[in-house]
């Protein structure tokens, strides 16, 4: 499905305008410009596996992405077992393929 969303079609991502904010645990905060038409979070280490890691082990070693298009990024689980929550509903998952992609709206809780 991630082929749909190939970096050289999507629009040019502005810059100082998105960022994912992450509360740990501890309340510690972490914030992370989303700044490339497409980002992978998880706890995989590297420079061609996760550009936004975490350290947790609810966390797969890769377990979604975010992409840009036309002005909204969108957010799309990859297979794994731990899930993601949106808004505080787990994403559907009908097989072992990668989710709809879902827009994501300024304060949303993933």
């Amino acid at each position: 499905m991630f082929e749909e969303y190939p970096e050289k079609v999507v629009s040019e991502v502005p810059e100082n305008v998105f960022k994912l904010i992450v509360i740990e645990k501890d309340l510690k905060i972490k914030i992370f410009p989303l700044n490339k038409a497409k980002l992978s979070i998880g706890r995989a280490s590297g420079t061609n596996e996760c550009e936004i890691q975490f350290e947790s082990p609810i966390v797969s070693r890769k377990h979604g992405c975010f992409i840009y298009n036309n002005g909204s990024y969108y957010y799309a689980d990859y297979p794994n077992l731990n899930g993601t929550y949106y808004n505080g509903k787990k994403i559907a998952k009908y097989d072992d393929s990668v989710s709809e992609p879902i827009k994501l709206s300024d304060g949303d809780v993933l």
